[in-house]
């Protein structure tokens, strides 16, 4: 018998380079509108980040001083155009050419998690530490062994 794979969760990382905490302005949003385009600087990531296995529910990192502060949403639709609907955070019009892709996210009120409970999967060194060494504004991580959260099942 086939042992089901493991969820795999995609961690963006981002920071508050155009002085604003990208997260609150994304909860702005979703706050007034019920959902937000979510536009992602730089690199794309990767088909596979978004294949099968990986949770619809992400991780979106701030940076916060020496921590980062984690919140969790509902991904749908992924595209590379400017969304029509106009649903993203107003900063974004000054930065729309930095734009690689798009993420529309939905609210998780509920759903938390602790970073120490996560390790990426290609390495699988503690996200915490890889965010130390590394300068990726994404990771595909996992749950630790023996770590279980409902909002990643």
């Amino acid at each position: 018998m086939k042992t089901p794979a493991t969820i795999k969760i995609l961690v963006i990382r981002v920071s508050r380079m155009d002085g604003v905490d990208p997260a609150e302005e994304v909860q702005k949003v979703i706050g007034e509108k019920g959902h937000c385009w979510f536009g992602k600087y730089g690199r794309l990531i990767g088909v596979k980040a978004f294949g099968k296995t990986v949770s619809k529910n992400i991780i979106m990192v701030v940076k916060d001083g020496k921590s980062y502060k984690p919140y969790v949403f509902r991904r749908s639709t992924v595209q590379r155009t400017v969304p029509a609907d106009g649903c993203y955070p107003a900063y974004y019009n000054d930065f729309l050419g930095r734009i690689s892709f798009w993420m529309k996210l939905r609210p998780l009120p509920d759903a938390s998690i602790d970073l120490a409970e996560l390790q990426v999967v290609s390495s699988q060194v503690p996200l915490a530490e890889m965010f130390g060494r590394a300068m990726s504004g994404h990771f595909i991580c996992e749950l630790k062994q023996g770590v279980k959260n409902d909002a990643f099942i």
